[in-house]
């Protein structure tokens, strides 16, 4: 069993869509060019689903992941 510490912080593209203050399209969009990084984890209606790490998006802002800033501690 991997220890739950090691994993990383998953979010969906609704959550991303947040807390980038964007559309889930534009996150898509992001997800398509490679400017987030994603992972597909099945489709629903024939659009693809992801999960997204939250470093993906601290790298994307520029943000050290030792700030330790996460949606939840963000006043979304």
């Amino acid at each position: 069993m991997i220890p739950s510490h090691n994993l990383p912080k998953l979010i969906t593209s609704n959550e991303a869509a947040e807390f980038l203050r964007v559309t889930p399209a534009t996150v898509r969009n992001m997800i398509k060019d490679g400017r987030i990084q994603a992972i597909p984890v099945g489709r629903v209606g024939g659009r693809a689903v992801y999960r997204i790490p939250l470093h993906s998006l601290e790298s994307l802002l520029g943000i050290d992941s030792r700030d330790q800033v996460t949606p939840e501690t963000r006043n979304l």
